[in-house]
């Protein structure tokens, strides 16, 4: 039976995926005044999630993507289960496909993600028209998809550094 120990090969450095998805999603419900519409701002948890996946995906189980989406649910309003839902797709797409190119170059990385954030971002507003009978307005949805995009350079090079500097080193 396959567990989950990843603390036997990082130790407490583990759990810095988790912290910083769970801070992802925090962040991703404040408002940024970059837009007029909330709605519209970056996808930070996705953009972690998928970081993290690529490199890492021992570190971010699906059970633990689950207690993410749902936390990230539980502060934007979002309907209960669609983010974990979000989650669990991308990691099933990576992961369970054997996709390792996006863990190759940072850029491949961005242009993965620019995929995998449109498809998501798809999903998400069909999803949302879908529970709410009609057809919401789609260009929301379009600036979703450019911040996130935009954010992931920064955000992945943050995320790249907390690697290097917690988990890279803790290997021997």
């Amino acid at each position: 039976m396959n567990t989950f120990k990843p603390h036997s090969r990082y130790g407490i450095a583990a759990v810095v995926p988790f912290l910083i998805a769970m801070l992802a999603a925090a962040l991703t419900n404040l408002p940024y005044g970059l837009t007029s519409d909330m709605a519209a701002g970056p996808q930070l948890t996705l953009i972690v999630a998928f970081f993290w996946i690529a490199r890492r995906p021992e570190l971010l189980p699906p059970f633990v993507l689950f207690f993410i989406g749902i936390w990230h649910d539980a502060l934007s309003g979002a309907p209960m289960g669609l983010t974990p839902l979000l989650l669990l797709v991308v990691r099933a797409a990576i992961v369970e496909q054997n996709v390792i190119v996006f863990s190759q170059s940072f850029v491949l990385g961005w242009i993965g993600f620019a995929a995998v954030v449109t498809l998501a971002t798809g999903l998400e507003w069909a999803v949302v028209s879908w529970m709410q009978g009609s057809v919401y307005l789609g260009w929301p949805s379009i600036l979703q998809v450019l911040l996130s995009m935009a954010f992931y350079v920064p955000v992945a090079l943050v995320c790249s550094l907390l690697d290097r500097w917690t988990i890279r080193g803790r290997r021997s």
